[in-house]
C-alpha cells in the first residue's frame, strides 16, 4: 500500500479529510479524502514526473484539472471517468496547440 499521514476517519481507521499517501509504486497523492478514496481537489505525482492537479472523484481524475507529462506537455480542462473528456486545450511541448472538445481520452 504505502505511508499515509493526514486524516482518519475514526470509525473506519480510513484516510478521510486532507492527508498524503506515498504509495510503493512511487506514486505520491495529496489532497481531499473520502473514506479512503481520492475525492474532491488534489494532486497526484507519478514516479515518472508527470503530474495532475485537480478534481477527483472516487480515486479518478473526474471535473477541471491540469495534467502536465514530463516531456512538458501540458493539458488543460475537462476529465470524466479518469479520461480527458470535454473542452480543453492541450499544449505540446514543441508549441503547438490544440483546443477544443476531447472524447474518452
Amino acid at each position: 500500500m504505502g505511508k499515509y499521514s493526514g486524516s482518519i476517519h475514526a470509525l473506519e481507521n480510513l484516510p478521510y479529510g486532507t492527508g498524503t499517501m506515498k504509495y510503493e509504486s512511487g506514486r505520491v497523492y495529496s489532497g481531499a479524502w473520502v473514506m479512503g478514496q481520492w475525492h474532491g481537489k488534489g494532486t497526484l505525482m507519478n514516479p515518472n514526473g508527470d503530474k495532475y492537479e485537480g478534481e477527483f472523484l472516487l480515486d479518478a481524475r473526474h471535473g477541471k484539472g491540469a495534467y502536465r507529462w514530463d516531456n512538458g506537455d501540458l493539458y488543460v480542462g475537462d476529465f470524466f471517468e479518469d479520461k480527458r473528456h470535454g473542452s480543453g486545450k492541450f499544449s505540446f511541448h514543441n508549441g503547438n496547440m490544440y483546443e477544443g472538445e476531447f472524447h474518452d481520452g
